[in-house]
């Protein structure tokens, strides 16, 4: 894999970009969504998604488990929410959803994901491949972020 590898996946949502970012910015909820977190846990200081609060990512990949620590760098309400992700303390990625209003009061989620990690932990790569089985990870987010919209369009339309 590339370490300059980026993602952004799209779909539109039959919901006002404010009911979207009430379901985002709760992000204990991700878990709901996403097909690899299964949790969020709010780490020091009063929960939320503000720039500076931190939480741990709980995962799940086949047997493997682990967990990150995140930290928000974006939270404008109704319009972005975004991370950035480590792991053992390196840089792993940034994480983040834009929100576009549409004509009749939809919105365009846009989930983007940007590879972080630099040249220690990509050495990395051949062993977290064989604990995870995960051998194409551009191909495997972009499959979770998929799925992810998915659940989220439903949650918001419902």
């Amino acid at each position: 894999m590339r370490r300059d590898a980026a993602l952004e996946v799209s779909t539109e949502v039959c919901a006002s970009p404010d009911v979207v970012w009430a379901l985002l910015s709760d992000l204990s909820r991700m878990g709901e969504w996403s097909p690899e977190c299964t949790g969020v846990r709010w780490r020091g200081g009063a929960p939320g998604a503000r720039p500076g609060t931190r939480f741990s990512g709980r995962n799940r990949k086949g047997l493997w488990r682990w967990s990150t620590k995140c930290t928000v760098v974006a939270a404008l309400p109704g319009r972005e929410l975004a991370w950035t992700v480590s792991f053992f303390g390196f840089s792993v990625a940034y994480w983040g959803y834009r929100l576009q209003p549409v004509s009749g009061g939809g919105t365009v989620i846009t989930e983007q994901w940007r590879d972080l990690r630099t040249v220690p932990l990509f050495h990395w790569g051949p062993v977290i491949k064989l604990i995870t089985g995960i051998t194409d990870r551009v191909g495997t987010n972009e499959s979770n972020m998929r799925v992810t919209l998915d659940r989220l369009k439903a949650a918001a339309e419902r």
